[in-house]
């Protein structure tokens, strides 16, 4: 038990190190608190019609106005919140489907964990090879 504890305190004071990862998790951070608290500090509703097309940014529209005159700043830190729910969503039912089919092949094994297997790896080496060619 004490090497478990020695092996992530390790662990972690190497993440901390890296200039990366405090990189990340500061950036990670700014976005879940724009996200989190944008909608608190919208100065416009982000539905209404307050400039002109395509406006410059003036006054409290820091970003301007879009193709039909709303503040583009209000709808960015407006729409940060629902981003990051459907993103705990979608990461949630990739976990639940992801599971869901790991035991059935676990239980099931033979034939259909053979074909999930060779399923994945399909699917792996198609995302490998396509990627580069992008």
């Amino acid at each position: 038990m004490s090497s478990l504890h020695w092996y992530q305190r390790t662990f972690f004071q190497t993440l901390i190190r890296e200039r990366q990862v405090r990189f990340g998790f500061v950036v990670t951070t700014l976005v879940l608190i724009f996200a989190l608290v944008g909608p608190v500090l919208v100065p416009f509703e982000p539905t209404a019609l307050i400039g002109m097309t395509y406006g410059p940014p003036q006054g409290k529209s820091f970003l301007g106005y879009d193709y039909i005159g709303h503040d583009v700043w209000s709808r960015v830190l407006s729409g940060g919140a629902s981003i990051i729910w459907m993103t705990l969503a979608a990461s949630l039912v990739a976990l639940i489907i992801g599971s869901s089919l790991g035991i059935f092949a676990a239980f099931a094994r033979n034939k259909i964990d053979q074909f999930f297997c060779w399923a994945s790896g399909r699917s792996t080496k198609k995302m490998v090879t396509t990627a580069p060619m992008l």
